[in-house]
């Protein structure tokens, strides 16, 4: 478990329970990335060409654990630890721990800024603003056209 932040956000799951988690900073990231490899490279494979190949559902079970290992602050009792967690006497585990991070995934989802609809706009503001509005959908290109400074 990690320690509490002002950050930090609930997440209440249905039938589970109340957690608290940290927001995911970029520190964080990297450490989801290699618990997620720790996890999963007992189990990776290689293809004719090199390539890793991972099993979808060790790379769906993997990410789960590694986020809520790295993320989770406080939980329900009993939830302590997701890896320990006994399968035979809860054979609903799996499910219960996708649902918990369906949930953390929404909330944090939540946080993102929404996107801007689509349309006339100005530039990304990285240069002088010359006033020239771009068109929301350009006319199609002539046949035969190469685009080259000539067509301009």
């Amino acid at each position: 478990m990690r320690a509490a932040r002002e950050s930090d956000f609930f997440v209440d799951v249905e039938d589970i329970g109340r957690f608290r988690f940290g927001r995911r900073t970029y520190g964080d990231r990297l450490k989801i990335r290699a618990e997620f490899a720790r996890l999963t490279k007992p189990y990776v494979e290689y293809d004719a060409d090199g390539d890793e190949v991972l099993d979808a559902d060790v790379a769906g079970m993997a990410s789960v654990v590694s986020a809520y290992k790295v993320l989770m602050v406080e939980c329900p009792a009993g939830w302590e630890d997701l890896e320990a967690m006994d399968v035979i006497a809860d054979p609903d585990i799996e499910l219960k721990s996708y649902r918990i991070y369906a949930a953390l995934k929404a909330k944090e989802d939540s946080f993102r800024p929404k996107a801007e609809p689509a349309g006339e706009t100005n530039g990304q503001g990285l240069a002088p603003d010359d006033g020239v509005l771009v068109p929301a959908a350009l006319p199609p290109i002539a046949p035969g056209s190469t685009l080259s400074g000539a067509d301009a």
